[in-house]
């Protein structure tokens, strides 16, 4: 069909010229900004860049403990606590917008773009520190040359830390943790492990992994047999809780799991966690700064002074040198 008339004025004719743009007054990001440990993590504020907390254990136990009748004390031994010491460690982010952008008129930054900007750091800044809760981090003390690191939570756990074959844990503050051969996250492994770390007296209620490992999870031999009412149109295949002779354990995924690479050969953590041992040290909490101007742009940064506290390793436990990829397959 023809145009009635050839001089037409069409939408076509106004493009670029003063036709409105019709933009919708909005951003949309997906990026994941769920902080799963640092968000549930409780707060201690701290006066010091190096920071203690005290741990004790209890006496060893046994089934011989009989007495002669009248018999004269034989004397035990005291016990003593641990002082444990971690440092707090400086993490920032920033952002620098002209004096030109921050006058103009943008879609979807009502607040100007320095606002805008700054909303974006400040989850940045978050995501940095929930990685290096979960990294393998050792303690590094710094000096004028080296930054100081704080020792990560997974770091932390060598009594329940489980490892496949030729894995091991650092053996110090300062040292690294050795990888084992990555091996699929399986039944056996998964049970194998809370059984030791129920010995070792753990009480945990939140099991934290990456995706591909929550879906082994949901492949465990023990589903097979649970039986789901759900609608004709659902397909349910998910375990958020995992019920053994050690407790009932919550599945929690985290995007941000500590995975050395994304093949078959590298390697993610299985993290079990108890909220009521462990915590985040504050020697300075998020404060906003201004940079000094040096031209013609306005600099702010977002800066905080933490550290990782686990009030007692023992609570936790890890399962180190899980593939970071789905197998698929009853596990």
């Amino acid at each position: 069909m023809a145009l009635i008339s050839t001089n037409a004025f069409t939408s076509y004719d106004s493009t670029d010229k003063a036709m409105k743009e019709d933009v919708e007054n909005a951003i949309f990001n997906i990026d994941p900004t769920e902080t799963m440990m640092l968000s549930t993590a409780s707060r201690r504020d701290v006066g010091n860049t190096k920071f203690e907390w005290m741990t004790e254990s209890l006496p060893s136990s046994a089934s011989t403990n009989k007495q002669l009748e009248g018999n004269a004390v034989s004397y035990d031994s005291t016990t003593n606590v641990t002082r444990n010491t971690n440092n707090c460690q400086i993490s920032m982010r920033n952002a620098t917008v002209t004096g030109t952008q921050q006058s103009t008129a943008n879609y979807g930054k009502s607040s100007g773009e320095m606002a805008h900007q700054m909303a974006l750091v400040s989850k940045a800044l978050k995501i940095d520190m929930e990685k290096s809760i979960l990294s393998h981090n050792p303690q590094i003390d710094g000096d004028e040359t080296t930054a100081r690191q704080s020792r990560s939570f997974v770091h932390w756990l060598t009594t329940n830390d489980s490892y496949q074959s030729g894995g091991s844990h650092a053996g110090s503050a300062t040292g690294a943790i050795t990888d084992g051969t990555s091996t699929e996250m399986t039944e056996a492994i998964f049970v194998s492990a809370m059984e030791g770390m129920y010995d070792n007296g753990a009480d945990f209620d939140t099991v934290i992994v990456g995706p591909s490992v929550k879906r082994e999870i949901s492949d465990f031999t023990g589903r097979s047999q649970a039986r789901v009412a759900v609608d004709a149109n659902t397909v349910s295949s998910n375990v958020t809780l995992f019920a053994s002779d050690y407790g009932d354990v919550k599945i929690a995924t985290s995007r941000h799991m500590y995975k050395s690479g994304a093949t078959a050969s590298h390697h993610t953590d299985v993290v079990f966690v108890d909220y009521d041992y462990w915590k985040l040290a504050f020697l300075r909490p998020f404060t906003m700064q201004d940079i000094a101007r040096t031209a013609d742009a306005e600099t702010k940064q977002l800066v905080v002074e933490w550290g990782v506290q686990v009030d007692n390793e023992k609570a936790h436990g890890v399962i180190h040198d899980i593939e970071p990829i789905y197998v698929g397959g009853t596990a």
